[in-house]
């Protein structure tokens, strides 16, 4: 029945009217069951019928510009299914018309139309065609394909050549077509209102999308250049793509009750490999409902459905992923986790370990570290469009008196400005635990951060020479698994003698790379990181990131191909001193593989059921429900 199911999404239009009370419907059964309003197997099946079912839930209609709120609801499924034998019979027969193992529908024979490319087989029915806006489909170029189908089609196909020739994934265990279906253009593939689309478990791999995302009750908002629903369709075709390579990938003994945020979390990462300027998560990671990014406590990785927000955070937390690529020296990174999922190492965690102990980490906990420290300033490529933490407090770092620590695998943030000379901050953990503490000084252009990880929960971190202008953040991170967090205190205390500042950086290699540079460095001895700053040649703006040792690599992308660059690389110490700046100038690499909006070369089809060019006409040995960006908008 579910043999494997990978992810199910929810979009939640903020303040949809089911009680007389500004909320989602998800958040007021959420409500409703701990006040006992609502049994668990009653709170289950709404979530079900919110899911798959949105007409059997009251709707409103979104006000313009506001954003909207997504839950994953593979967990919310997966604890259906958990327990099935708890529902009566009218229940359990109505959840299980949800969820249930619907091998039937899903191998019935190719549809009346079809479209071959080189990878894709598209099929759709004889009504209900429509362009993503819901009008009526149009043919413009007369050649027998409706544009729409030739739009899915480049999409898809662009993902594709991405995932292989730029990100350097392996499609060689892809056997087949992947088939697509346009849903609700017939009787045995239907979508409801505000489901974009789903990726199934079967052999060959099968993605139904809807037949238009112009939904009522969603306000799509992007930044792509011909419309947010084309911005839509983009990331959907990425993201959906990149979820057939989980069933492929995963091994037996996968965490699922741990671990589906990595899947959800790296699809958001890979909407950026293919369609980077289309920026689709600025509709979720800017939703004021949204407690992780929004608040000052950033709850943790979700790596446990007991987690507050394991349904409502993945897509988020696709942050993570992306600071993977971004400071630890490239998307390969990424793929290089994935590449240990696919050869058996069943937990994200176990991955991550075994990713970081390739890369001279001790294990996780400096990685998770660096995470959050970056994070304060949001030391990221497109930073700039990412929302920051909200600090508990925007005048002192410390504390004086305890405060509640975060979750496992999460951080609190606070912040003070006007310092100057030495400084120090001390954190201390009301009992015994594994802490980390990030001290992060904003400057002009970049940021210092220093900090360390202990067992005891004792940890005390120096600067130097703090800066009249600087502004700096104190980042306690909670990072033991036994248990929930105590609180802690952040206390500034005496100061100290200080240190001679490092020697610079020697050994400097660049390498051209798509839109970007790789560089390389050695560290002087006493290094504990270093600050990239780079512009393009005649520029006065600068950027920068700031890298962590052991890693001595940073892929610099986003920039102008083919084009002259300065660099500045400055190493410093656990206090913060600065080492002489090492100066060099790279050019920059060729331009990404365009995205050609032109229709791919037909195989075969066009209509009449024909599978032609080697596409399967069937979706047979069912194993399981999946897939992501299914959005029930209320």
């Amino acid at each position: 029945m579910l043999a494997r199911l990978i992810s199910l999404t929810v979009a939640i239009s903020l303040g949809a009217a089911l009680p007389a009370v500004a909320d989602g419907p998800m958040r007021w059964i959420g409500r409703a069951e701990i006040a006992g309003e609502l049994t668990r197997e009653q709170a289950q099946l709404m979530r079900m019928r919110s899911i798959f079912a949105p007409e059997k839930v009251p709707a409103r209609k979104v006000a313009s510009g506001e954003y909207s709120s997504r839950f994953c609801a593979t967990m919310m499924v997966r604890e259906a299914v958990s327990m099935l034998d708890s529902f009566t019979d009218a229940d359990r027969a109505e959840v299980l018309s949800y969820i249930g193992d619907r091998d039937a529908p899903r191998s019935a024979a190719a549809l009346a139309n079809n479209y071959q490319t080189e990878h894709f087989s598209f099929e759709w029915g004889t009504y209900g065609l429509t362009e993503i806006d819901g009008s009526e489909a149009q043919d413009l170029d007369e050649d027998g394909i409706p544009d729409i189908i030739e739009r899915w089609a480049s999409y898809f196909e662009h993902s594709y050549k991405i995932f292989k020739d730029t990100v350097g994934f392996s499609a060689a265990k892809l056997t087949s077509k992947i088939r697509i279906v346009i849903a609700n253009t017939t009787p045995e593939y239907t979508l409801g209102e505000g489901t974009f689309g789903v990726t199934y478990g079967t052999l060959p791999p099968m993605i139904a999308v809807n037949n238009h995302f112009n939904f009522e009750s969603y306000n799509a908002i992007n930044d792509d250049p011909e419309g947010a629903l084309i911005g839509l369709m983009k990331v959907t075709a990425a993201h959906e793509f990149f979820h057939v390579f989980h069933f492929i990938w995963m091994p037996e003994g996968w965490d699922q009750e741990s671990d589906d945020w990595w899947i959800e979390a790296s699809s958001v990462w890979f909407e950026e490999q293919p369609f980077d300027y289309v920026n689709d998560y600025v509709n979720f990671w800017f939703n004021s409902d949204d407690a992780w990014i929004a608040t000052g406590e950033y709850k943790g990785l979700p790596v446990s459905r007991d987690s507050s927000e394991y349904y409502s955070g993945v897509y988020e937390r696709g942050i993570f992923p992306i600071y993977i690529d971004e400071h630890l020296g490239g998307p390969q990174h990424v793929r290089a986790i994935w590449e240990l999922i696919e050869g058996g190492n069943p937990t994200i965690l176990g991955a991550l370990a075994e990713h970081a102990a390739t890369l001279g980490f001790d294990d996780i906990t400096e990685l998770i570290r660096g995470f959050f420290s970056a994070n304060a300033t949001m030391d990221y490529e497109e930073g700039g469009r990412f929302p920051v933490a909200v600090p508990d407090s925007t005048i002192d770092i410390a504390t004086g008196t305890a405060q509640p620590g975060p979750e496992y695998l999460g951080a609190r943030f606070r912040r003070e400005s006007g310092d100057t000379g030495q400084y120090r901050v001390k954190l201390a953990a009301a009992s015994p635990a594994t802490w980390g503490m990030g001290l992060v000084a904003k400057r002009d252009n970049y940021s210092i951060v220093l900090g360390g990880v202990e067992p005891d929960g004792l940890i005390t971190v120096d600067m130097d020479n703090v800066r009249q202008s600087d502004i700096l953040y104190g980042v306690p991170i909670f990072l033991d698994p036994g248990g929930s967090s105590s609180d802690y205190t952040l206390q500034e205390t005496a100061p100290w003698d200080t240190k001679t500042p490092p020697g610079g950086v020697t050994g400097a290699t660049t390498a051209p790379i798509v839109e970007g540079v790789q560089v390389d460095w050695t560290y002087p001895a006493n290094a504990v990181g270093a600050v990239i700053l780079y512009n393009k040649e005649g520029s006065p703006f600068w950027k920068s990131r700031t890298i962590l040792n052991p890693i001595h690599s940073a892929a610099i992308r986003g920039l102008m191909a083919e084009s002259l660059y300065n660099f500045e690389i400055i190493a410093y110490d656990d206090r913060g001193n600065e080492a002489t700046p090492y100066a060099f100038q790279a050019t920059s690499g060729v331009s990404k593989p365009a995205f050609d909006p032109s229709p791919p070369q037909s195989t075969g089809g066009g209509g009449g059921g024909s599978t032609g060019g080697g596409g399967s006409s069937s979706s047979s040995d069912f194993l399981g429900l999946g897939g992501c960006f299914i959005e029930s908008l209320m």
